[in-house]
Protein backbone atom coordinates (compact mmCIF):
# COMPACT_ATOMS: atom_id res chain seq x y z
CA UNK A 1 0.00 0.00 0.00
CA UNK A 2 1.63 3.24 -1.12
CA UNK A 3 4.70 1.62 -2.64
CA UNK A 4 6.06 2.69 -5.99
CA UNK A 5 4.94 -0.61 -7.55
CA UNK A 6 1.35 0.02 -6.48
CA UNK A 7 1.51 3.58 -7.75
CA UNK A 8 2.95 2.45 -11.08
CA UNK A 9 0.29 -0.24 -11.42
CA UNK A 10 -2.41 2.29 -10.60
CA UNK A 11 -1.14 4.67 -13.29
CA UNK A 12 -0.79 1.93 -15.93
CA UNK A 13 -4.25 0.55 -15.26
CA UNK A 14 -5.73 4.04 -15.40
CA UNK A 15 -4.06 4.57 -18.79
CA UNK A 16 -5.43 1.26 -20.06
CA UNK A 17 -8.95 2.12 -18.91
CA UNK A 18 -8.78 5.57 -20.51
CA UNK A 19 -7.43 4.14 -23.78
CA UNK A 20 -10.20 1.54 -24.02
CA UNK A 21 -12.84 4.15 -23.14
CA UNK A 22 -11.55 6.54 -25.79
CA UNK A 23 -11.56 3.71 -28.32
CA UNK A 24 -15.18 3.01 -27.44
CA UNK A 25 -16.08 6.68 -27.83
CA UNK A 26 -14.30 6.87 -31.18
CA UNK A 27 -16.19 3.78 -32.34
CA UNK A 28 -19.50 5.40 -31.44
CA UNK A 29 -18.46 8.56 -33.30
CA UNK A 30 -17.56 6.46 -36.34
CA UNK A 31 -21.00 4.84 -36.20
CA UNK A 32 -22.78 8.18 -36.06
CA UNK A 33 -20.73 9.51 -38.98
CA UNK A 34 -21.53 6.41 -41.05
CA UNK A 35 -25.25 6.30 -40.14
CA UNK A 36 -26.65 9.06 -42.40
CA UNK A 37 -24.74 7.80 -45.45
CA UNK A 38 -26.75 5.56 -47.78
CA UNK A 39 -23.61 3.86 -49.08
CA UNK A 40 -23.12 2.07 -45.75
CA UNK A 41 -25.53 -0.70 -44.84
CA UNK A 42 -27.43 -0.31 -41.56
CA UNK A 43 -26.06 -3.67 -40.45
CA UNK A 44 -22.52 -2.30 -40.59
CA UNK A 45 -23.53 0.67 -38.43
CA UNK A 46 -25.14 -1.75 -35.97
CA UNK A 47 -21.98 -3.87 -35.87
CA UNK A 48 -19.85 -0.78 -35.21
CA UNK A 49 -22.21 0.23 -32.39
CA UNK A 50 -22.05 -3.27 -30.95
CA UNK A 51 -18.27 -3.14 -31.03
CA UNK A 52 -18.41 0.19 -29.18
CA UNK A 53 -20.61 -1.37 -26.49
CA UNK A 54 -18.18 -4.28 -26.27
CA UNK A 55 -15.26 -1.91 -25.72
CA UNK A 56 -17.20 0.00 -23.06
CA UNK A 57 -17.92 -3.31 -21.29
CA UNK A 58 -14.26 -4.28 -21.38
CA UNK A 59 -13.30 -0.91 -19.88
CA UNK A 60 -15.88 -1.43 -17.11
CA UNK A 61 -14.58 -4.93 -16.37
CA UNK A 62 -10.98 -3.68 -16.18
CA UNK A 63 -12.06 -0.88 -13.82
CA UNK A 64 -13.93 -3.30 -11.52
CA UNK A 65 -10.98 -5.72 -11.46
CA UNK A 66 -8.65 -2.80 -10.65
CA UNK A 67 -10.84 -1.80 -7.71
CA UNK A 68 -11.00 -5.38 -6.43
CA UNK A 69 -7.22 -5.78 -6.74
CA UNK A 70 -6.49 -2.67 -4.71
CA UNK A 71 -9.09 -3.63 -2.12
CA UNK A 72 -7.48 -7.07 -1.79
CA UNK A 73 -4.00 -5.58 -1.44
CA UNK A 74 -5.24 -3.22 1.26
CA UNK A 75 -6.88 -6.12 3.08
CA UNK A 76 -3.64 -8.12 2.84
CA UNK A 77 -1.66 -5.24 4.32
CA UNK A 78 -4.14 -4.95 7.19
CA UNK A 79 -3.96 -8.71 7.82
CA UNK A 80 -0.16 -8.56 7.95
CA UNK A 81 -0.33 -5.71 10.48
CA UNK A 82 -2.80 -7.66 12.61
CA UNK A 83 -0.56 -10.76 12.49
CA UNK A 84 2.35 -8.66 13.71
CA UNK A 85 0.28 -7.26 16.58
CA UNK A 86 -0.90 -10.74 17.47
CA UNK A 87 2.67 -12.01 17.48
CA UNK A 88 3.61 -9.28 19.96
CA UNK A 89 0.69 -10.16 22.27
CA UNK A 90 1.42 -13.89 22.25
Amino acid sequence: MGTSNTLALRIVLRLIIVAISKGSLMTFILGTVMAPDDAVAPTVVLLVGGFGVLLAGIALIVWVLRQLFFQASTTEAQAAALRTELGVVI
